[in-house]
């Protein structure tokens, strides 16, 4: 991939990477999704796996141009000073590990434009102290001023561990191991749990997602869509997300614990550095 300029990303990073894929630039990527045969995932599945896996291996075989680099959206949050995600020249920098806090700015009111969006962001700023105190009073202001239908979890505060997953991150790599290997027996006892279950997931176990939106289209397997979306939410939920989200890490603790880094490929998908390592590195360099 380049000079290898070594720096650090964190763990929430490193997967919007992931999920920055143009998949009409790819071509069809080879290789094992683990130790043991899986089946649970789709092609785009897989292949988004497969190019995580190569990412953190550091291969060649990766070709650069199928990363969309990164666009900053200015009107996704109300603090709009961190729109591009930042890469770190030292791993123990603070802000690798701490947390990014935010507010994001109602959908319904980014579809009003851009006019729109300042006034909200400014006045959101001015009513902060409301927000943390009395939300309630503030949505039905919201609500008032722009007759839009706004939820009260659209103007909470929402929380973000840079170093990820807080549920993985302490976990070495035998132990991951083991609970992916148990989350997928798991997974397949509950596919030929009964005729039923291996019917449904015959046919739908790559469009698990279909539960989202409550939509079938051909089912025939001779339940109802009731019952085949139950089974769907449920395989998706318990097993394919979670075995799908611990891969992530697993690649990452087996290939590259410290998230390693190409510099100048960051820079190229759109990352900065951070401000806190600029600064860092100048102090030491006048010492």
């Amino acid at each position: 991939m380049g000079n290898k300029d070594i720096v650090y990303i964190s763990r929430f990073n490193s997967r919007k990477i992931s999920k920055n894929i143009d998949f009409r630039k790819m071509e069809q990527l080879k290789g094992e999704l683990y130790d043991k045969p899986i089946f649970l995932f789709n092609k785009r599945e897989r292949q988004t796996l497969l190019a995580y896996k190569m990412l953190m291996e550091g291969s060649p075989k990766l070709p650069v141009d199928v990363f969309i680099p990164f666009v900053s959206d200015l009107e996704e949050f109300v603090y709009n000073d961190r729109f591009a995600p930042s890469y770190h020249l030292y791993p123990d920098c603070e802000k690798l590990h701490g947390v990014f806090r935010n507010y994001r700015i109602p959908q319904a009111i980014r579809q009003m434009g851009f006019n729109y969006v300042e006034w909200y962001r400014n006045w959101f700023k001015d009513n902060i102290e409301r927000v943390k105190k009395d939300p309630d009073s503030v949505l039905e202001d919201i609500q008032r001023i722009y007759g839009a239908k706004i939820l009260l979890g659209d103007i909470m505060e929402i929380s973000l561990k840079n170093s990820g997953s807080v549920s993985m991150e302490n976990w070495d790599l035998s132990t991951l191991k083991e609970t992916i290997d148990a989350k997928l027996h798991e997974a397949g006892c509950y596919y030929y749990q009964s005729d039923k279950h291996t019917k449904i997931l015959k046919k739908y176990c790559y469009q698990t997602y279909l539960w989202k939106n409550n939509l079938l289209g051909n089912n025939d397997t001779g339940y109802s869509d009731e019952e085949v979306l139950r089974i769907l939410m449920y395989y998706d939920e318990n097993f394919k997300t979670p075995i799908y989200n611990m891969l992530f890490d697993y690649y990452r603790v087996k290939l590259n614990p410290e998230l390693s880094m190409d510099g100048l490929l960051l820079k190229k998908l759109g990352f900065r550095e951070c401000l806190e390592c600029q600064y860092r590195q100048n102090a030491d360099f006048w010492k």
